[in-house]
């Protein structure tokens, strides 16, 4: 990247390089939240007589443009925001994924029946005691206060800390199990079910039978490419098998990943998160993938680390540590330990 352009982008966005960051990888996280806010003003493009909303492939050309302008002289960036797992990737893939972060969390609101896109008016959300999120395009009188982090922004906060009830854990397992609908099931050939005394990671961690010291179990059936219908199971007061099907809303939103955690918590056999503080960031390593609800937050607020769709290994910006450890050990039951 070039030199100048480096420290404009860190001088705008307030985006500091950690002690031990590859340039490399401080490049990418610069990158990354100026390509979000680039994406965020080209809905007031004047293309149209309303500048107030633009299509979803217009955001995409023009984030194309922006990104490969940015990354093009670099391999190194180029190898970050082009491949993952699955290979080599056009423009297009980092681009779509990025918007798709920014609607998911808000940054944008979506028109219908046409999809377009618009962006909400400016507002601050509280996020905890010191720290407020800023959605919309931030004024100019508030320009200088602002901190970039993920796809949004953080500014001080100017009023108390708002409390959210939420669940616990402990709360969620009863409340789920209380409220599921139980059927007799006399044939368990098929199913597979999750090992909660496994050591491994969750993928790994099916058996071909329930757990014998397990009261409640989560069992599933393969459907096609790789895609699995999930039951919870117990056993009635006559020791007979009972069943209820995970409803379709919980499994959209990956609610099973929260139930293998609570499975997990209740044998004593928390999953495990490493963290380490490092100046104004947090580096943190997970060792399974997240419910959509809590990787939606962190994909807000937080930089994947090695590739942009880092799923495992983020970035964490100090102010917003208190609330992702919250979650991860009271909303997910998850055992937090320092590196």
């Amino acid at each position: 990247m070039n030199s100048e352009l480096k420290v404009q982008l860190r001088k705008d966005l307030q985006i500091n390089s950690y002690e031990g960051e590859l340039n490399s990888y401080y490049e990418c996280r610069l990158i990354y939240s100026a390509l979000a806010e680039w994406l965020r003003v080209a809905v007031l493009d004047e293309t149209t007589d309303d500048n107030y909303y633009k299509s979803k492939a217009y955001i995409l050309s023009r984030g194309i443009e922006v990104l490969s302008s940015f990354i093009e002289s670099s391999e190194t960036l180029r190898q970050w925001f082009l491949e993952d797992e699955k290979g080599i990737h056009e423009f297009n893939e980092p681009v779509k994924e990025i918007r798709n972060r920014m609607l998911l969390a808000g940054e944008y609101f979506e028109l219908l029946p046409s999809h377009d896109l618009s962006i909400p008016a400016t507002e601050r959300i509280n996020l905890n005691g010191h720290f407020d999120r800023l959605i919309g395009l931030a004024t100019e009188s508030l320009s200088n206060s602002i901190k970039y982090v993920g796809v949004t922004k953080l500014i001080k906060t100017q009023g108390r800390k708002q409390s959210y009830k939420d669940f616990s854990i402990d709360e969620y397992m009863e409340w789920i199990f209380k409220k599921s609908k139980w059927n007799p099931v006399n044939d368990l050939e098929g199913f597979e079910f999750f090992d909660a005394y496994s050591k491994k990671a969750p993928y790994k961690s099916w058996v071909d039978f329930p757990i014998k010291d397990m009261n409640y179990h989560l069992g599933r059936i393969p459907l096609y490419k790789g895609l699995h219908e999930y039951y919870l199971f117990k056993k009635n007061t006559e020791g007979k098998w009972m069943n209820s099907r995970l409803q379709d809303w919980l499994s959209e939103n990956k609610e099973e990943r929260r139930i293998i955690l609570g499975l997990r918590r209740q044998c004593n056999n928390r999953a495990v998160v490493k963290y380490k503080f490092n100046g104004e960031i947090v580096e943190l390593k997970l060792f399974c993938r997240l419910p959509i609800k809590e990787e939606i937050f962190i994909e807000t607020y937080c930089w994947p680390l090695l590739y942009y769709k880092d799923k495992l290994n983020y970035i964490v910006p100090i102010e917003v540590w208190p609330n992702i450890e919250h979650k991860l050990e009271v909303n997910l039951g998850m055992k937090i330990e320092e590196q």
